[in-house]
């Protein structure tokens, strides 16, 4: 008989709230064990609300959570200690300083009691940074000279030294580039329990379960993302075949009632003509009359009732349409000639103030008409820097750039708007000449319509202010020839994710992208590359 292995953690019936808010969720169940599982679902979904759950940080309205050993967290918003070493990082510095002392014969009783049983902690930690990629690091090395992915990495491996029951990972893959991210990867495909809450859809590919967390609840899915795609599409069909299902049914009864008035309509002109003819007895027309408004008023009556039936049935089709298959935004159109000039760089490079080396090296290249480039590289490589130089955000210290075209829209990765403000509002500070309505009118393509333009824009999700920078973006009297994106991803949910790819794959201007998401980048149909080395 097979193995039966027990689950590693288990949820039932919990429900959740913030204090004066409504539910994040409520009845849900999981159970999760050696296989990697995937939590996903839209941002502000309580996604991260439910990790810091299951870990005990919180403690559901209802419910219970049972774990069968150590639970441990990786946030995916860490603050690191701003000075420290490596092994203060992995957390083990007490045991491994005072190991080090009794190495070199200068330890104490104190520091016997400190390393206890753990005589193979500095075995444990290099096996557990090489499994990150980081074998040569040193545990006396500062953490504050680490790159932001080496940091992520070392935090990884501090995870694993707990050896837990069950890690948890939020976002592990944000702002992680190539190498990293596949030390990531390897990870997922090699730590039993693992729970990961992620929209990196490489990572996706490489779990056995699916989570989806959604305002109506938990949906289960026993594969990974193509599994969960492929699904995703029938729910989506089957949703649209209700949809025409309650339509044809609501014409039907408009139809019905129709000719139920065209019928009361030559009834009641009969009953006026013999009336007028005299050729009845008027008893026998009113018995005839009131027999007539009895049958029309019981058919009216059903009529009514199936018509509320259905209409309910349409909203709720229309709504689960709109869920299982959401609709996209467009940019609107830009024309852009295929010998244009748009970029060409002459041995332009940039070394900061007082920096001692070039952080972009010099970059000959041109880019006409609607070219397509990815600017590729290891963290610290200088992609960022590059394409504010594109963008006329910074000038080159060496060589030339030469712009063939004005209309330049450049989206940092961490889109920045006036706090405080309405979606309306800050398209109104960008563009203040323009009335209301025009405003509105520019918010529409970018999926902002009715009540939604009023939504504060700290409140926004990824996906949300990713648009409305687009949008903001095209609110100028010329749109932008040459789209330059930052890491446009990050932050992103697998919805927005599709949105965005649709909207830049319709888009017929110049297009420079700086990511490390591969599938990403041949999705919206990248053609060249820009590579740049390590610094």
């Amino acid at each position: 008989m097979p193995r039966t292995v027990p689950p590693r953690l288990t949820a039932h019936g919990v429900a959740f709230a913030h204090e004066g808010q409504p539910p994040l969720f409520a009845s849900l169940h999981l159970t999760l064990g050696e296989a990697p599982t995937a939590l996903i679902g839209p941002n502000g979904a309580g996604k991260t609300t439910l990790a810091r759950l299951l870990t005990g940080e919180l403690r559901p309205s209802q419910g219970s959570i049972t774990a069968s050993g150590r639970v441990v967290f990786l946030p995916q918003h860490r603050r690191p200690e701003p000075c420290g070493s490596v092994a203060e990082a992995l957390g083990i510095d007490p045991q491994w300083r005072a190991f080090t002392r009794i190495l070199a014969g200068e330890g104490g009783q104190d520091d016997l009691l400190t390393v206890g049983e753990c005589w193979d902690l500095e075995d444990q930690a290099r096996a557990a940074l090489e499994r990150m990629g980081l074998a040569d690091l040193a545990l006396d090395r500062p953490a504050a000279t680490l790159s932001g992915g080496e940091q992520t990495r070392v935090a990884l491996a501090g995870c694993l030294l707990q050896n837990p029951e069950l890690l948890i990972l939020d976002e592990p893959t944000n702002h992680l580039d190539r190498a990293a991210r596949q030390a990531v990867y390897r990870l997922v495909e090699t730590q039993p329990g693992l729970l990961i809450i992620s929209h990196d859809r490489e990572l996706l590919r490489r779990v056995a379960h699916i989570v989806e967390l959604s305002p109506l609840g938990v949906r289960h899915y026993g594969g990974n993302l193509d599994l969960y795609e492929r699904e995703r599409q029938l729910q989506a069909e089957a949703a649209r075949q209700r949809l025409d299902h309650a339509e044809q049914e609501w014409d039907r009864l408009r139809r019905e009632a129709q000719q139920a008035q065209e019928r009361k309509a030559r009834r009641d002109g009969r009953g006026k003509r013999q009336r007028a003819q005299g050729g009845q007895a008027k008893v026998l027309l009113d018995v005839m009359k009131e027999r007539s408004e009895r049958s029309k008023g019981r058919l009216a009556q059903r009529i009514v009732r199936q018509s509320q039936g259905v209409e309910a049935q349409c909203r709720e089709a229309q709504a689960q349409v709109a869920r299982e298959a959401p609709p996209g935004f467009e940019l609107p159109t830009v024309t852009l000639p295929a010998d244009k000039g748009v970029l060409a760089l002459d041995a332009a490079a940039y070394r900061p103030p007082n920096a001692a080396r070039l952080v972009v090296p010099p970059q000959t290249w041109q880019m006409n008409g609607p070219a397509r480039i990815a600017i590729t590289g290891p963290n610290g490589s200088g992609k960022t820097t590059l394409l504010k130089l594109l963008a006329g955000r910074l000038n080159p210290t060496e060589g030339v750039i030469r712009r063939g075209t004005a209309q330049v829209a450049y989206l940092a990765q961490e889109p920045e708007f006036a706090q405080g403000g309405t979606v309306l509002e800050v398209v109104g500070w960008a563009r203040p000449d323009l009335a209301e309505g025009v405003r509105r009118e520019l918010l529409a393509p970018f999926l902002f319509r009715g009540d939604e333009v009023d939504q504060k824009v700290t409140g926004l999700s990824g996906g949300e202010r990713l648009r409305l920078a687009l949008c903001l973006a095209w609110s100028s009297p010329h749109p932008p020839e040459l789209l330059l994106l930052d890491e446009p991803t990050n932050h992103l949910d697998l919805e927005a994710q599709a949105q965005l790819e649709g909207a830049l794959r319709r888009y017929a201007g110049a297009l420079v992208v700086v990511s490390h998401d591969e599938g990403f980048l041949q999705r919206i149909g990248i053609k060249g590359r820009i590579e740049l080395g390590s610094l």
